[in-house]
C-alpha cells in the first residue's frame, strides 16, 4: 500500500470547490488509487461498487475534471501528481525516482510527450497532446533507454 502527501489547500482552491460531490469524490479515488507517477486505469464499473456512484455519474465526473488530467482511452495522467507527491525533479540515482522512471519508460506509448516531458527534468507546464509519431516514439525510446543506462 502505498503512502500519498496530500494538499490540505485543496479544500480552499477555487477549482476544487467548483467541483461537484461527485467529481470530487472521483478526483480523491483517482489520486489515491493512481500508480506512483500519477497514471491510472479506470475501471468504471469497479469504481462504481467502491465508491457507490452510477458509471454514468464516474464518466462525467471524470470528463470534468479535463483541467487536472491527460487521457488516452481509459487511461489517465494527473498532470500535478509527481510535483504535489515532492517527486521532481526526477533523479535517476534515487531509489524511489528508478520506479517512477521505470512507470514512465511504460506509459511511454500512452503518453510519450508528458513522459519524455518528466524525463527531462521537466517542472513546468505539460503539452496535453499525448501523441506523437512513431518515428518521435522510437527516437524517445532510445533516449530513455540511455538515460536509464547512466549511473
Amino acid at each position: 500500500m502505498s503512502k500519498r502527501f496530500t494538499e490540505t489547500d485543496k479544500w480552499r482552491d477555487t477549482w476544487f470547490r467548483k467541483l461537484s460531490v461527485e467529481e470530487k469524490v472521483v478526483w480523491l479515488y483517482m489520486i489515491d488509487n493512481c500508480d506512483n507517477a500519477g497514471f491510472i486505469e479506470i475501471d468504471a464499473g469497479y469504481m462504481s461498487f467502491l465508491i457507490g456512484l452510477d458509471e454514468s455519474v464516474i464518466l462525467t465526473a471524470i470528463k470534468s475534471l479535463k483541467k487536472g488530467v491527460v487521457n488516452v482511452g481509459n487511461r489517465y495522467f494527473i498532470k500535478n501528481f509527481l510535483r504535489h507527491q515532492k517527486n521532481l525533479p526526477l533523479n535517476g540515482k534515487n531509489n524511489a525516482h528508478k520506479q517512477i522512471i521505470g512507470i514512465l519508460n511504460d506509459q511511454m506509448r500512452y503518453f510519450p510527450s508528458i513522459c519524455k516531458h518528466l524525463l527531462y527534468g521537466g517542472e513546468g507546464e505539460i503539452d496535453d497532446s499525448p501523441l506523437a509519431t512513431e518515428e518521435e516514439k522510437q527516437q524517445t525510446m532510445r533516449e530513455i533507454t540511455k538515460l536509464l543506462e547512466e549511473d
